[in-house]
């Protein structure tokens, strides 16, 4: 039993849990959830690379660049604006071609973690460029 003097202990053991519950919050985002979501709700519009054509943009870096639609009334893509966005795109442009059945909040936080998270991440040595990559090997030649 727990014994605290002045409080009882069913009070204790009431405040320790709504302390723990402070401490973890349950509706933290999570990105390698968020990377699903828009495995499913996302990408079969959209590509991650911005060269890459489909129905959307690309999601490539999107977070903290500029929106490359027009009309829309956010200077660049963060955490608000596109929780905004996801939330309802017909809500900030009326006529968008995007048309997304309604995300809930946890799955709109969890995508947008995801693309912070991805866009943070370093880019690796390995491209898909062809010219990169001839780059690179004249550069290894005249170092020779």
């Amino acid at each position: 039993m727990l014994r605290c003097g002045l409080l009882p202990d069913a009070v204790v053991i009431s405040l320790l849990a709504a302390l723990s519950a402070y401490a973890a919050p349950a509706n933290a985002a999570d990105a390698a959830r968020g990377a699903v979501v828009a495995k499913v709700r996302c990408m079969p519009c959209h590509f991650l690379s911005r060269a890459e054509k489909k129905i959307g943009p690309g999601l490539q870096d999107v977070y903290g660049r500029a929106p490359s639609i027009s009309g829309v009334p956010f200077a660049r893509w963060d955490a608000p604006s596109l929780d905004t966005w996801l939330a309802n795109p017909r809500l900030v442009k009326i006529n968008t071609t995007m048309f997304l059945p309604p995300l809930q909040q946890r799955d709109r936080a969890d995508v947008i973690a995801w693309l912070r998270e991805k866009d943070a991440a370093p880019v690796g040595i390995k491209t898909n460029s062809r010219k990169a990559a001839k780059r690179a090997k004249k550069k290894q030649v005249g170092m020779q």
